[in-house]
């Protein structure tokens, strides 16, 4: 059953809140955020420097599953009622790649889906303080890459740790893909707290830009032309590993020329916004993430 009168906005705001009253420490949304939008000045917090971390989720509503013609079923995995989270095809989008990529340098990435399918549902875990508690995060690098541009989703039941990878074959989740709300409400706890500066900012600011414009020019062929170390490339040098690709001259250049105009973008980016907003900003744009900043 697809959620019904549910949106991704709604959940995620009710899982921010949450997840904000819940840790020991300090949370709140890195702005522009969630709730900090649409407050009297805009409501933009302006405390960019402090000690902690940053906290990336990604909103995904899951189908609830009731019935046995469901492939997991047949295949004896889940016994229906169980969720699937269903995965950005990497035919319409490379965020899952780009989800992957970030989370080898910001520690924190998470999809983030809830176990109801229902405003009602919603609102009852909202009054009850449950939402965090309903909800299970999956990191994208233990999901792993999209085999290929079909359709795949994460499947997992109401109960238990276990959690797998769909396709036409089902893969089973390593245990530390899928953490239950009090379990990433332990990892916040438990990580050390490191500076969060306007120079750290910068550089986490300047990774993503990256990871997008690598992504742009490497996406088309990682699959048919894979290239070894294109992670440690900078994207000027990535440009130049390409160039070796056997693939079509005219379409080669028309991928060039969209990651030089996505990169002027982030120059007129840079220059327009301080740190803290770019990171808010590419985080939501083309990552499809919020942030929340931990702290002491």
């Amino acid at each position: 059953m697809r959620p019904k009168d549910l949106s991704e906005f709604s959940y995620g705001y009710a899982l921010t809140e949450s997840i904000v009253g819940a840790t020991p420490l300090k949370a709140a949304p890195f702005f522009p955020s969630l709730i900090e939008e649409g407050k009297k000045g805009g409501g933009y917090d302006v405390k960019i420097s402090f000690a902690g971390y940053l906290v990336y989720l990604q909103f995904k509503l899951a189908d609830r599953m009731e019935r046995r013609s469901a492939l997991e079923t047949k295949n004896g995995i889940f016994e229906p009622p169980f969720f699937r989270m269903p995965l950005r095809s990497s035919a319409k989008s490379d965020q899952h790649a780009m989800l992957i990529e970030l989370e080898g340098t910001e520690r924190f990435v998470y999809y983030a889906a809830p176990m109801f399918s229902t405003a009602k549902e919603l609102d009852e875990a909202y009054l009850g303080r449950k939402v965090v508690r309903r909800t299970r995060f999956f990191r994208p690098s233990e999901i792993g890459p999209l085999p290929d541009d079909k359709s795949h989703w994460v499947s997992f039941g109401l109960k238990g740790s276990v959690a797998y990878f769909c396709s036409e074959t089902p893969r089973k989740l390593d245990a530390k893909a899928m953490l239950d709300g009090r379990a990433l409400l332990a990892e916040l706890q438990r990580a050390p707290l490191r500076p969060i500066t306007p120079a750290s900012l910068s550089m986490t600011a300047k990774r993503m830009k990256e990871i997008v414009v690598k992504e742009l020019l490497y996406g088309p062929y990682r699959k048919e032309h894979p290239i070894e170390g294109y992670r440690e490339m900078s994207p000027d040098e990535l440009r130049v590993a390409l160039q070796s690709v056997p693939v079509d001259a005219e379409v080669q250049l028309e991928v060039f020329t969209d990651a030089d105009e996505v990169e002027e973008g982030f120059s007129r980016l840079e220059q327009e916004r301080n740190p803290a907003e770019q990171v808010a900003y590419l985080a939501r744009t083309f990552f499809g993430c919020e942030v929340l900043r931990i702290e002491k």
